[in-house]
């Protein structure tokens, strides 16, 4: 019997030239994860892979390349101070492009400064968490970004994004 994987979605097994049997498996959602530290950038890639297919980029400059490949991730997570193009930067180019407006971007950062939260409110991110972190409320975030992505209404009595 010949067996091959097209893309981790589909296993195809040959069983003879007149049979085909398919059996689908759920596409990963993809995660771009943008941090100028390695170490965070393995951290994250650990805690998330376990769920989500991930992939990574050391700043702003990296991720807008890897989209510009035809790319599309599912979630952002992205830290603020980094080199090249900064997080805020990066903020501002995906949010005006019809391309990429749409993609929920959560932040990740070392500061818990109100002029930064009240910053990224403005940019409308999906949520903001502050370095360190905790990986169950990182997974949490990101899937109240996909479940919004997907229509379905997540309940805040505050009414607030973070």
């Amino acid at each position: 019997m010949l067996q091959h994987t097209f893309d981790n979605s589909m296993d195809i097994n040959l069983v003879s030239p007149k049979k085909v049997i398919i059996k689908s498996f759920p596409v990963m959602k993809k995660i771009l994860i943008i941090d100028d530290s390695k170490p965070i950038r393995y951290l994250l890639d650990t805690i998330v892979s376990k769920h989500y297919t991930v992939v990574t980029a050391a700043d702003g400059f990296e991720a807008m390349y890897w989209l510009s490949q035809g790319n599309r991730p599912d979630v952002i997570v992205s830290d603020l101070q980094m080199p090249n193009i900064d997080g805020f930067d990066l903020i501002k180019n995906l949010s005006s492009s019809a391309l990429y407006g749409d993609i929920p971007i959560i932040i990740l950062s070392g500061s818990a400064d109100d002029e930064i939260r009240q910053k990224c409110e403005e940019f409308a991110i999906a949520d903001f968490l502050v370095k360190p972190f905790n990986p169950a409320r990182l997974l949490d975030a990101i899937k109240k970004a996909l479940d919004r992505r997907s229509g379905i209404s997540i309940n805040n009595a505050s009414g607030q994004m973070f």
